[in-house]
């Protein structure tokens, strides 16, 4: 392929296409965190990469689980050990990170956190001036929290955006309604820190539930969202119509932060 389809495509390796050849834009940073495991973090990742990779080629994914790596899994997304307990290991993968955002070879670069990540945004800020450095590099950066319907997920997002007081980074709260519906989430629906992030110019999308059945069947063939959706994947046809739909209600809800997420209706 002569265009810089990075880690979106399963089958792809990340590319080392040259910088003549890529698009010169204004690269997004989608920066995906959510605290503990299994509050549907790498679904998030999974489902940007995958409706963003309807727009275009130039996306580059990295996957920071060194332990669960499904992002590197589903996508091929390269990891990124920016958590390693080695100074030295951690430092080259900052640069890595820094030089491929500044060479503007990608529209899109999303960052999958380890589980866990709380302030690794501001732990890069105080040794790097990382963020404070995005705009000299010509970028931006959406920090995607995934909630669910706990007290701590409020907690956490107040203290990532109390972190980034100052930078230029914009947050989007994703409501992950496989814990219930948006009523459910009344601890952050009524909180200050909704209130604050709007003020600051965030917002708030729902992320809908794939039922279990399809994601069964999607995680058994380690398929990605827009393979399984093809009659190639060998699922049955109206399970592939509720992928299809699922993936388009997505598309729906995350396009109303369209400014911040790169995703279209």
């Amino acid at each position: 392929m002569s265009k810089q389809k990075s880690s979106t495509a399963k089958a792809s390796q990340p590319s080392t296409t040259s910088t003549l050849e890529a698009k010169p834009i204004e690269p997004l940073i989608l920066w995906v965190s959510g605290g503990k495991g299994g509050v549907g973090k790498t679904t998030t990742a999974r489902i940007l990469a995958d409706l963003l990779s309807d727009k275009t080629d130039y996306i580059y994914a990295y996957d920071c689980d060194p332990i669960n790596p499904q992002f590197k899994r589903f996508y091929g997304a390269e990891f990124l050990p920016i958590t390693s307990p080695d100074t030295k290991t951690a430092d080259i993968a900052v640069e890595t990170l820094a030089e491929r955002i500044e060479n503007k070879a990608n529209d899109y670069i999303i960052i999958d956190s380890p589980a866990g990540e709380v302030d690794m945004l501001g732990q890069l800020e105080e040794r790097f001036a990382f963020v404070s450095n995005l705009r000299q590099m010509g970028a931006r950066l959406t920090r995607v929290l995934v909630m669910s319907t706990t007290l701590e997920s409020v907690n956490l997002l107040e203290h990532a955006i109390s972190n980034a007081k100052g930078l230029p980074v914009a947050h989007v709260a994703v409501r992950n309604l496989h814990f219930g519906g948006p009523h459910y989430f009344d601890a952050y629906n009524r909180s200050s820190i909704k209130t604050e992030l709007e003020k600051q110019g965030g917002m708030t999308v729902d992320f809908p539930e794939l039922g279990a059945i399809a994601t069964d069947s999607i995680d058994k063939k380690s398929l990605t969202y827009s393979e399984a959706i093809e009659k190639e994947s060998g699922l049955p046809t109206m399970r592939r119509s509720m992928i299809y739909q699922w993936r388009e209600n997505v598309r729906k809800e995350f396009s109303k932060a369209g400014h911040l997420l790169g995703v279209e209706a």
